[in-house]
């Protein structure tokens, strides 16, 4: 049904006794004879008023459609608030919850540090959410438009460390955070179950009892699981879980060319002292 532009409550009946009339007058006496002029001006108030009537009623149909709309799309907006269960109480464990630029990452599957994941990095996050009451925002591209993003949806944070310089502590406690998330930003199960098994080779590996084992083991996560992200990125994705033992044995050579580097490089500043 069209749209009633205006509201009929305005419109004023016409004067059909007037000479403006006088055709539809005539019209209505030559088609009844025994009515009269005046009779016939009467006659066409009555059928303006049916249709003035006619039309406030769809006005007010209109007006309350209108209205109904509204409130559902008012309603459509509001904030909503899930149910609960009331005989279920809080878990005997709350986890904590990484900062928004590490979970903004997993959602765009990206690669982010296991940092962000482990207790020290939840702790950092938690502190700086309480340092900033209301977080600034930033112009971003968002499909193709411009849109207002938090900020700490893109600030990395300072004191974060990278996957290399990791304690195994906060490695293994990382790890089981971070698959944990990944699968809330809904993963693919088959990439969570690489990553899992990546993490599991890494941790299970022998060469952990080896002098800079664990060191070196940091560095081939650190590196490979980067490595493993850019190669998706071209769609060149290789099977992560399958350690490749002869590059990790020379990123062992690698630390121990450092540490006799470094070594060097002591014993040449004690000479010159």
């Amino acid at each position: 049904m069209a749209q009633i532009a205006r509201d009929p409550a305005l419109e004023v009946c016409p004067d059909f006794a007037c000479e403006d009339y006088q055709v539809a007058r005539d019209a209505m006496v030559q088609a009844t004879p025994d009515s009269t002029d005046k009779q016939a001006a009467q006659q066409l108030q009555v059928m303006w008023t049916k249709g003035h009537e006619a039309r406030k009623a769809a006005w007010a149909a209109q007006e309350e459609a209108d209205r109904q709309e509204l409130e559902e799309e008012a309603e459509k907006k509001k904030p909503k608030i899930n149910s609960f269960d009331s005989g279920r109480m809080v878990g005997d464990v709350i986890a904590v919850r990484p900062s928004p630029f590490a979970l903004s990452k997993l959602e765009k599957f990206e690669y982010v540090d296991l940092w962000y994941f482990t207790q020290e990095g939840c702790a950092d996050a938690a502190e700086n959410s309480r340092k900033v009451a209301e977080d600034a925002y930033s112009l971003a591209k968002v499909d193709d438009f411009m849109a207002l993003r938090p900020v700490s949806l893109f600030k990395a944070s300072r004191n974060v460390v990278k996957d290399q310089d990791l304690t195994w502590r906060q490695f293994s406690m990382g790890r089981h955070a971070f698959l944990r998330a990944a699968s809330k930003a809904s993963w693919p199960e088959g990439h969570i179950s690489a990553l899992a098994d990546f993490f599991f080779e890494i941790e299970t590996s022998p060469y952990r009892s080896r002098p800079n084992g664990e060191r070196a083991l940091m560095r081939y996560q650190a590196r490979v699981r980067r490595d493993w992200h850019d190669h998706l990125e071209r769609n060149e994705g290789f099977n992560i879980a399958l350690i490749n033992d002869k590059l990790l044995s020379s990123m062992a050579d690698e630390l121990w060319d450092e540490q006799r580097a470094e070594g060097m490089r002591r014993s040449v500043a004690i000479d010159c002292c």
